[in-house]
């Protein structure tokens, strides 16, 4: 009887050593995740946050039809641009740092002299002057104009793109990005602008390879508003935007700094 009991209770000692490793293992990784929130406290994006302003529209939300709501994109920021309070506008798809961990969600291609190069990479599509609002000069190249925002379809005609100084490096190389032809599927594209890496997602330090395609929204996006005055650059963007149309909504309505800081609090 001796042995017996012997092995039940070796056997429950092994699931209570099992059982407390999983727990040390669970206290160490919330550690790090609490660790990570932290750090986001004192996140540096790359650029100036002062006086830089989000607010997001969804037409479709509202009754507006895919062509409604890419006309309705298509001219608000040259309206915006006029105001006295507003110095510099542009739209994305997303905000800025929108999600915790920046995963790439496409993969593109370009040729070299060794052979077609693959590259996992984070799609970003972004209106004119995205990197000006965000007061980031580029690192070669320019910026996509308005007229590029109604991106074609066609498959042999290759579209401008821009990519930031990572997904050079893994498309390219040492080789000057400008002018180049990436792809993804069929659609062409021709690199216009190389942009500075900026920390992407609040978690993860290592920069992500990243194209920027110009923005084509048949749905809703995320303003970027830069004014003297904040709040007077708000307030004049909601009463631009209800002139356009009273039923339109501007929700989400936030500072970049109240943005970095969602998680931290």
């Amino acid at each position: 009887m001796a042995p017996r009991r012997y092995r039940h209770f070796g056997i429950r000692n092994l699931l209570v050593t099992w059982q407390v490793a999983g727990s040390l293992m669970l206290l160490m990784v919330t550690g790090f995740i609490v660790l990570g929130f932290a750090n986001t406290s004192h996140i540096d994006p790359g650029f100036d946050t002062q006086n830089l302003f989000l607010l997001q529209l969804d037409p479709a939300h509202d009754g507006y039809s895919a062509n409604q709501s890419a006309k309705l994109f298509e001219k608000l920021p040259e309206k915006l641009s006029g105001l006295a309070a507003v110095r510099a506008v542009t739209i994305g798809e997303a905000a800025p740092f929108g999600d915790m961990i920046a995963t790439p969600d496409a993969r593109f291609a370009a040729q070299r002299k060794e052979g077609e190069v693959l590259s996992s990479v984070v799609r970003q599509r972004i209106g004119a002057n995205y990197f000006a609002t965000l007061g980031v000069p580029l690192v070669a190249g320019h910026e996509f104009s308005r007229r590029d925002e109604v991106e074609t379809q066609a498959p042999d005609v290759a579209a401008p793109a821009l990519v930031n100084q990572t997904a050079a490096w893994e498309l390219f190389g040492r080789a000057d990005p400008l002018g180049q032809r990436i792809h993804e599927g069929r659609q062409n594209y021709s690199v216009i602008g190389v942009a500075r890496d900026l920390k992407q997602g609040f978690l993860g330090g290592k920069p992500v390879a990243t194209v920027f395609l110009p923005l084509a929204p048949s749905r809703g996006g995320t303003l970027l508003i830069r004014g003297p005055s904040g709040p007077d650059a708000v307030a004049a963007v909601r009463h631009e935007v209800a002139s356009i149309d009273s039923h339109l909504t501007v929700f989400n309505v936030r500072s970049m700094r109240e943005h970095l800081g969602q998680f931290s609090a």
